[in-house]
């Protein structure tokens, strides 16, 4: 295989974890607000969900760099060199912030990284958003309609992850007071009210997820 396969090959898999995984991540967050499963098996339910969600975390933070990879290789993208190498650094430095998080879930440390953590998402929606559009107006500096729109559709998809973020914010508090005091009509109320807020930032990632892929393969 030549580097170019191995790159896409690697593309490949991971949009089969991003979104096969993060079916399995909603599967397992509908156990967590039902309301008939005794809060042992809710915890369980828990930690399959933590485990199964860094697949597509993982998988979302190295498109990038894959990504540029794949469009340098086929003389389609003005980063290349050192760009490109730096590209590499800010994704995996951003995939050992993801990682960094997930290990320090609830220290001091922990949420001061996911703070840095929602600004750099913030910088980087309005970069893809605004170099996807600049493109598909001025041809520059991604001249392929297609890849700038998957810029653009990228940055999409980072802000409506925030958007979950933002919105499931009541549920890890009320999931605590779950575990600690047992259920609650109240309790239960806020977990299944945050979970379904979220739904509609959910379904906008797997539909632009599935557009990305479909858009790659036809580059229209």
């Amino acid at each position: 295989m030549t580097g170019y396969e191995v790159l896409l090959w690697v593309h490949v898999l991971l949009f089969v974890y991003w979104l096969g995984a993060d079916i399995g991540v909603f599967i397992s967050a509908r156990s967590l607000i039902n309301e008939n499963l005794p809060v042992p098996g809710r915890a369980i339910a828990a930690k399959i969900l933590f485990t199964i969600d860094m697949a597509p975390r993982t998988s979302h933070v190295m498109m990038l760099p894959i990504g540029f990879s794949l469009a340098a290789a086929a003389g389609i993208s003005p980063i290349t060199g050192v760009w490109l190498v730096l590209v590499w650094v800010v994704g995996l430095a951003w995939l050992a912030l993801t990682w960094y998080i997930r290990i320090r879930t609830g220290t001091v440390t922990g949420r001061t990284a996911e703070r840095f953590d929602v600004w750099f998402r913030a910088v980087l929606v309005v970069v893809l958003i605004v170099t996807g559009l600049v493109s598909l107006i001025a041809d520059a500096p991604f001249s392929e309609n297609w890849l700038a729109l998957k810029i653009g559709l990228f940055g999409i998809i980072v802000a409506s992850g925030a958007g979950i973020r933002l919105t499931l914010k009541p549920f890890g508090p009320a999931f605590a007071q779950l575990m600690s005091d047992g259920p609650s009509p109240e309790v239960n109320d806020t977990l299944r009210s945050a979970m379904r807020r979220s739904y509609p930032f959910v379904f906008t990632i797997w539909t632009l997820v599935a557009l990305l892929a479909l858009l790659g393969i036809a580059k229209p």
